[in-house]
This record gives C-alpha cells, structure tokens and sequence, in this order.
C-alpha cells in the first residue's frame, strides 16, 4: 500500500488480511484436533 493506493485496492487488502488470519486459525484448529473441522462458521463483530 502506497498512498497513491486506490481504495479498491484498500479494500482487497483488509478482506485479504481478513482471510489470511482465518486460514491461520482454521490451521491452528487442525493441528490442535488433528482433524478438519465439519462446519466453520464465522460471524461479524459489530459493538
């Protein structure tokens, strides 16, 4: 990100992030189980 980033570009890059931080998470519960999980479910987080 530059500050010549797009804001599309901004956004692609919060919902990667986002993404790449449940990946991590749904491997940490593998490892863990030793197993894949049947269902994920995620929810958002409002206040």
């Amino acid at each position: 990100m530059t500050t010549a980033s797009s804001k599309s570009q901004m956004i692609r890059a919060v919902y990667e992030g986002i993404a790449f931080a449940h990946r991590e998470h749904i491997q940490g519960l593998i490892a863990s189980k030793g197993k894949k999980p049947e269902v994920i479910r995620m929810s958002g987080g409002g206040h």
